[in-house]
């Protein structure tokens, strides 16, 4: 009963949007690291506690949110709450609500590392996809578990987007 998001989610039994929202609070009332059940570590997070808050690309155009460091009571997670919490259920995924956010504030889709008032973002061969380059920390399998369907092969168009910028 917590919002029009919550509620409706609930009703329609989408679990992973009701967890969108609880891990934006989870992570803004406790510092930590979230990582989605799919994901494969390759190495040691402690990588990224350089930074106060870190996101990833998932393509060229979209953010990501697989997994996830953040600092307590870190402001853009309030205002991504606040986002959820005055929207109603409309079938956006996070991705979809966190590009746009920080396209907005400074962010440039590029696929490009970028490290912007202690927020980094990383690049998909070094979170998500492994690219057999040795760079990759976490690995996403894609299992698409909060969906009906299942997407046509996302490793497949990520890793071709990935070698076009070669």
């Amino acid at each position: 009963n917590i919002n029009n998001w919550v509620k409706k989610s609930y009703k329609l039994k989408k679990w992973a949007f009701i967890s969108d929202y609880f891990r934006l609070k989870t992570l803004y009332q406790n510092w930590w690291f979230y990582l989605d059940t799919d994901m494969e570590l390759k190495s040691s997070l402690d990588f990224f506690l350089e930074n106060k808050f870190f996101l990833w690309f998932d393509s060229r155009k979209i953010l990501s949110w697989w997994i996830i460091w953040a600092e307590k009571w870190n402001t853009d997670l309030l205002n991504l709450i606040t986002i959820y919490e005055n929207k109603k259920f409309d079938w956006t995924t996070i991705n979809s609500i966190i590009t746009p956010y920080f396209e907005k504030k400074w962010l440039i889709l590029n696929w490009e590392e970028q490290s912007i008032n202690n927020i980094k973002f990383y690049k998909s061969n070094r979170i998500s996809i492994d690219m057999n380059d040795w760079k990759s920390i976490v690995v996403d399998h894609h299992l698409n578990s909060w969906n009906d369907w299942k997407k046509v092969n996302h490793t497949a168009r990520v890793y071709l987007e990935y070698l076009a910028t070669k």
